[in-house]
């Protein structure tokens, strides 16, 4: 969806003094962050303001203001200004300032510490119980060869069934078929290519017991929504729980942005509907 370039100008201007400005592209259209927060955006030629649930009733009466109900629920803490809404640049600045002020009235963004023992995908866990692990492994795969392997196989893991290397082992024995079940990953880094958001639990995604969570694009929207940040800023250093199918997939290298013959494998869990995901810690 295109949007308003003279009025990303106009925003621009009125919020480039702050360093903790962040512009990012979603909703369809741009959207403005400070400190982590959503403050204000542009959908299409409209304002999207985010002013508030005490200011919802007296902002949504000022002329040319009107819910911001594109998801089918309107939101109530913030509405859409028409165009004749911000034409001055004092009316403009009116909804800004209302916007800063209640974002800036928000608790700072803490990243939380990880916990110990929370989360399958912690390493030093597989460390410890490396023996416990290999044991279940083996049992896991025994009972792909007793199934034949017929089908995509099904595992309900959570931190006290399978680590993260047992499940990255699966989907290398279950290949090209992948392993379905409800798994519970502590996220330590964020990253998008091609409108998906890729949730990693290593901060390089490239390590070898790096499992990542492809968002759908289609959810970006829906997923900011929900939890009033984008996504690929939200869930770092959450513990959540996934339901759906681990896979192993081939990533090729490129080089100067060509495809090369080189390739390294990952784990993936795609993610296209919101049951699919939820917080945990």
């Amino acid at each position: 969806m295109a949007f308003d370039r003279g009025l990303e100008e106009r925003l621009l201007e009125h919020l480039q003094d702050r360093q903790d400005l962040v512009v990012k592209r979603m909703f369809g259209g741009l959207c403005f962050l400070l400190s982590k927060h959503m403050c204000c955006g542009i959908i299409g030629d409209k304002l999207m303001a985010r002013i508030g649930p005490e200011n919802y009733k007296k902002c949504l009466s000022q002329p040319y203001a009107k819910e911001m109900d594109f998801t089918g629920k309107p939101i109530k803490s913030m509405v859409f200004v028409l165009p004749d809404g911000f034409e001055a640049d004092d009316d403009l600045a009116s909804w800004v300032n209302i916007c800063i002020t209640y974002v800036d009235s928000l608790p700072p963004k803490q990243p939380k510490a990880p916990k110990e023992n929370t989360c399958i995908n912690k390493v030093h866990e597989y460390k410890s119980n490396e023996k416990v692990d290999i044991m279940r492994y083996l049992i896991l795969v025994c009972m792909l060869i007793l199934s034949g392997c017929s089908s995509t196989s099904t595992v309900n893991s959570n931190t006290d069934v399978a680590s993260v290397m047992n499940l990255i082992a699966l989907t290398e024995e279950n290949a090209p078929r992948g392993v379905k079940g409800t798994f519970q990953f502590l996220i330590k880094a964020a990253g998008s290519q091609n409108n998906v958001i890729f949730l990693n639990t290593e901060t390089n995604y490239r390590d070898r017991r790096n499992i990542s969570v492809a968002i759908h694009p289609k959810l970006i929207d829906a997923l900011t929504i929900k939890y009033g940040v984008y996504p690929e800023i939200f869930f770092i250093n959450k513990t959540i729980e996934v339901t759906g199918e681990a896979k192993r997939v081939k990533i090729h290298l490129a080089v100067d942005g060509r495809k090369t013959t080189k390739y390294y494998f990952q784990t993936h869990v795609r993610v296209t509907s919101l049951n699919q995901i939820k917080v945990l810690a």
